[in-house]
């Protein structure tokens, strides 16, 4: 999964449940916090959606580097990219949390549906907190009062709820601006070559003259499409291999010279940038 570093003087570490990687997970975790009261020092991030529900106290409420001011009740919905931690004021709060596994629960959802449902871009940590007067608290609180209570056909109704919740909170989002057809099919080309290239020594200049258009065109083609530029693209294509041979058990300077990197230090450096750890800590989380 790919991580964006934050702002802020926090460390960042991935705390997975395992969803996909081990067959006896079930694909849902309820569990209770008492965030504590001193100041947080690291911010994390799971490999499922997180609904949180706080029944007692008050505190804040750190997303993606924000502060928000939360007190009882009020619930949240923090998505498997943001990174996020709760402080108490005063007295502990008490919160439920629960982490959901959508490929597992919802496995008759389309696949692109589900990636916009599920994996949103850019959304703003203040609509990541909201109040009892707003539908989606009422729906998480449901949620959360099913799996506690675990009433017969529990689970089917958690993914009525869930799905829900997540296409109410998605209307709540500012709409991605809809991309011209013609560059999305301008741009299969050249994602497909990048795919199969990407292991050489390939430039930004080198993909614009193979599809005969300036570097401008490409980077705004990149841009209207998927929101990165050609280079960054080129990175994410080559970490993601890379992660596939380390966790295969190859070594990780074999790994970084296989998918395109020529210098350690430069495929730590963007490793760290894309997944908050290096591939040594990757690799134990």
């Amino acid at each position: 999964m790919q991580k964006q570093s934050i702002p802020g003087e926090y460390r960042l570490t991935y705390a997975p449940f395992r969803f996909l990687e081990d067959a006896t997970v079930q694909p849902f975790h309820l569990g209770t916090d008492s965030p504590a009261l001193k100041d947080i020092e690291e911010l994390h991030y799971h490999d499922g959606l997180e609904l949180g529900i706080c029944v007692e106290g008050s505190g804040i409420f750190i997303i993606d580097g924000e502060p928000l001011s939360f007190s009882a009740p009020c619930a949240t919905i923090i998505y498997p990219q943001q990174f996020h931690k709760a402080r108490s004021s005063l007295l502990p709060s008490r919160w439920y949390f629960a982490t959901f596994c959508p490929e597992l629960l919802l496995p008759d959802l389309e696949a692109g549906a589900s990636r916009e449902l599920f994996s949103p871009e850019n959304v703003p940590p203040e609509l990541s907190l909201f109040g009892p007067d707003s539908p989606l608290y009422w729906l998480a609180d449901r949620i959360i009062s099913e799996m506690r209570e675990r009433p017969p056909l529990f689970l089917e109704c958690i993914r009525g709820l869930l799905q829900a919740l997540v296409i109410t909170h998605s209307r709540m989002l500012e709409p991605a601006e809809d991309i011209p057809r013609r560059n999305r099919n301008r741009l299969g080309p050249v994602v497909s070559y990048i795919s199969q290239h990407f292991r050489e020594e390939l430039t930004v200049p080198e993909i614009a003259e193979q599809f005969h258009v300036s570097e401008t065109t490409l980077r705004r083609w990149f841009w209207e499409a998927l929101r990165t530029t050609p280079l960054e693209y080129l990175h994410k294509v080559r970490l993601s291999a890379a992660c596939s041979l380390i966790r295969s058990g190859v070594p990780v300077l074999e790994a970084a010279l296989t998918v395109g990197y020529n210098s350690l230090s430069s495929f730590h450096r963007k490793f760290r940038q894309a997944y908050g750890c290096s591939p040594t800590e990757y690799l134990r989380a």
